[in-house]
């Protein structure tokens, strides 16, 4: 797994990214989108830092060629 040397974990990472959009949290159409797999943790962390739900997205179909 490729790890970035500025964040401990997906949850730091969401943790931090959820300090950078705190301004924005309080808006009516505020929304936390979760992203299949490895972007779980972070929407987790996001959300609950912010008193979000988050909301889990699916895998767009990919149309055949």
């Amino acid at each position: 797994m490729l790890r970035h040397p500025r964040f401990r974990d997906r949850l730091q990472t969401g943790s931090l990214l959820a300090q950078r959009l705190r301004p924005d949290a309080g808006r009516k159409n505020a929304l936390v989108l979760t992203l299949p797999r490895d972007g779980v943790p972070v929407a987790y962390a996001l959300a609950r830092q912010l008193s979000r739900s988050e909301r889990p997205s699916s895998k767009a179909p990919f149309p055949p060629e």
